[in-house]
């Protein structure tokens, strides 16, 4: 599936559309023993020397629903190989009570 394809599919709310702006990296993941991709629209923090980075996830998880805490949690261990931290803005309710991880959830939505 391309990126547009996966938004069609399984974005749901506000955020999902902006996954496809120019600008936003992408970051995809098949769920484990699914054919399913699921996509994950990003922004790294500002970077200056021996400064921190981050990958801001721009809503949440764009997949099947059974697969965001999955995708969410490779998608961090991605940005960790990187040397980067993530923190999540924009997203849902839905994703704040099915993520564990310690990453923060900035500017959710309702």
């Amino acid at each position: 599936m391309t990126d547009g394809e996966i938004v069609v599919r399984y974005g749901w709310n506000a955020a999902s559309v902006q996954a496809l702006n120019p600008g936003l990296s992408r970051w995809r993941s098949a769920s484990a023993g699914a054919r399913e991709e699921t996509l994950v629209a990003y922004a790294e923090g500002r970077k200056w020397p021996g400064g921190p980075r981050v990958w801001f996830g721009v809503g949440e998880p764009i997949g099947p629903p059974h697969a965001l805490a999955e995708a969410s949690r490779l998608f961090a261990e991605a940005a960790r190989r990187e040397g980067a931290s993530v923190a999540w803005f924009g997203a849902g309710e839905r994703f704040r009570e099915a993520w564990t991880g310690g990453e923060l959830v900035v500017g959710a939505q309702p």
